[in-house]
């Protein structure tokens, strides 16, 4: 199996927006969960107590993309390769929705959101599969899948992907924040 990566970056978002809401923990691990997520989008078995043991969620720290393609228990299942859509014109929030291929991609981003009278910048992880399809709605294409337990499957649509500022939009509006995909 493969999952392709875009690049650089991983963990919760704005711990501080959602205290009241939110009953978990307070640990960082959006990279941990997109892999889990991705492994159940390609019936890969991967289960959570295995990876967080090692590589556990830390208070503070983000762990990066390294660190997790080469832990054990995730390198034995599958392996990764680099995507280059960030070299395509449109930018790629745009070019992600392009792809329909049988492709599982973490996606990493940052999440800037002005709270409480000031910007916050969060690193977050996500997973894009370009070929889920919902039995509901077969017009759908595609979907965003997020660790966040109050953001269900985002389906995509042909709308979605007509063009930059609806590929942006949709990203915003699915983290209710300016996102960044890198």
């Amino acid at each position: 199996m493969t999952m392709t990566l875009t690049d650089g970056g991983w963990c919760d978002i704005f711990l501080e927006k959602d205290k009241k809401q939110q009953s978990r923990s307070w640990l960082r691990n959006c990279l941990q969960d997109a892999v889990l997520n991705a492994c159940i989008q390609l019936n890969v078995p991967l289960k959570k107590e295995v990876l967080y043991e090692e590589v556990p969620p830390q208070l503070t720290v983000n762990l990066d993309m390294y660190t997790l393609m080469h832990t054990p228990c995730v390198e034995r299942i599958v392996t990764f390769k680099r995507s280059n859509i960030d070299r395509l014109k449109g930018g790629i929030a745009f070019n992600l929705l392009q792809i329909k291929d049988n492709g599982v991609y973490i996606c990493l981003c940052t999440v800037n959101d002005f709270i409480n009278g000031e910007w916050h910048e969060e690193s977050h992880a996500f997973v894009y599969n370009s070929h889920y399809r919902a039995t509901e709605n077969n017009n759908c294409i595609g979907a965003v899948i997020d660790n966040r337990s109050n953001a269900p499957v985002r389906l995509i649509d042909e709308e979605d992907r007509r063009d930059i500022s609806k590929s942006r939009q949709l990203f915003d509006n699915f983290f209710n924040a300016n996102t960044n995909i890198q």
